[in-house]
């Protein structure tokens, strides 16, 4: 009870983090990692190195659902017991979502063309397909889902209040909506598996992998745990062992599910779309929890600065792919035959340095960007 309320306590101060921040941090954080490893399997490697770049990937494959869960916990907590502005926050995320977006998809476009996913563009028409659907960079396809996600904020606020309305019933009725949600959950991830993945429709569907329903079990798990924060505080403090456990079985399968399709090693036969996959995810989002609840009251200093990247990590995600493929071709690629998995990790440091250094300088041109819509 203690650490419960001294976690709440301490984050009814907007200047530190909550689990979102933390979660928001580490995802980001975690994502950087994708694109090299990408680069890496492209520049064919031998069995031992692919099988361990293709550990590696599953290891941070929680990073867009972690991301998801943490922009809806923290929205809701925002705006628990207050009046949303409809209009407002769509300005909002008009300048802090929106403009970065397209503004890095044509940079992406115009001066790495050669990082397009699916095709590349010939005229001025697939030139918008290309940045509208997500295919300007390997990453941009999940900031496309992300905006989805934002766009429907206010529908998600409408959803919390109608949740909220009867405090007795906060844990019965947190039961009866997970099942809700897991069920819907369910139904798509088998849609998924039969249709698209490796299905007929592989190929003409690719886009479902960008739809926010492929994501909102998280998303409504964000909105839930933030309203019912004591049970869900609760339920990490008393499953926590089950939860490490949930986490290595799951990774065990999500590992074996991968290799089973042989070498050369494809990463697209790690979808985040399965149930294995997402027991891993929903794992480390709630071990990522736990860590925040314990760690952010202890020590403050580090929860405001975690709170300080979680408001810039969209604006480091969205160049991280440019750093990564520029550090990857001035030096990496060579550096990969010599010593692989250090140059991945030099690569990457420097990607996250270089990422959160862009976010930094160009967030206040997005600034100003609010306050001449405002």
């Amino acid at each position: 009870m203690t650490m419960k309320m001294n976690y709440r306590n301490f984050f009814q101060d907007k200047t530190a983090a909550d689990n979102g921040d933390f979660l928001k941090v580490i995802a980001v954080s975690a994502v950087f990692l994708q694109s090299i490893l990408g680069f890496a399997l492209n520049a064919h490697p031998n069995t031992d190195t692919q099988i361990r770049i293709g550990i590696s990937y599953n290891v941070v494959k929680f990073s867009a659902p972690a991301f998801i869960f943490s922009i809806l916990f923290t929205n809701t907590r925002y705006n628990l017991g207050t009046k949303f502005n409809t209009k407002k926050f769509y300005l909002k995320i008009l300048r802090s979502s929106f403009f970065p977006y397209y503004l890095w998809g044509i940079i992406y476009l115009l001066l790495f063309p050669n990082l397009q996913q699916i095709n590349h563009y010939h005229n001025f028409q697939s030139f918008l397909w290309q940045l509208i659907s997500g295919n300007a960079a390997p990453h941009l396809w999940y900031a496309v889902m992300m905006l989805q996600f934002l766009v429907l904020m206010p529908l998600f606020n409408l959803l919390v209040k109608w949740i909220d309305f009867n405090f007795q019933l906060r844990v019965k009725k947190f039961i009866f909506y997970l099942i809700i949600i897991l069920i819907l959950s369910a139904s798509w991830l088998i849609f998924y598996d039969c249709l698209i993945f490796h299905g007929p429709k592989m190929h003409d569907w690719y886009l479902f992998d960008r739809f926010f329903m492929s994501f909102a079990l998280y998303g409504f798990l964000g909105v839930l745990c933030a309203i019912f924060f004591e049970f869900y505080c609760d339920f990490l403090s008393k499953w926590k062992y089950s939860i490490v456990a949930i986490l290595i079985l799951s990774f065990i399968v999500i590992n074996l599910e991968l290799f089973q399709f042989g070498l050369p090693l494809n990463l697209a036969n790690a979808p985040y779309y399965k149930p294995s996959m997402t027991f891993y995810d929903l794992s480390v989002i709630f071990l990522i929890s736990l860590f925040a609840i314990h760690v952010g009251p202890r020590f403050k200093k580090t929860s405001y600065l975690i709170h300080k990247l979680a408001q810039i990590a969209y604006l480091a995600y969205l160049p991280n792919a440019m750093w990564s493929w520029i550090l990857w071709n001035l030096f990496g690629k060579i550096l990969f035959q010599q010593v692989p998995f250090l140059s991945i990790l030099i690569i990457y440091c420097l990607t996250w340095i270089l990422s959160f250094i862009t976010a930094f300088l160009s967030s206040p041109i997005f600034i100003k960007a609010k306050k001449n819509l405002a």
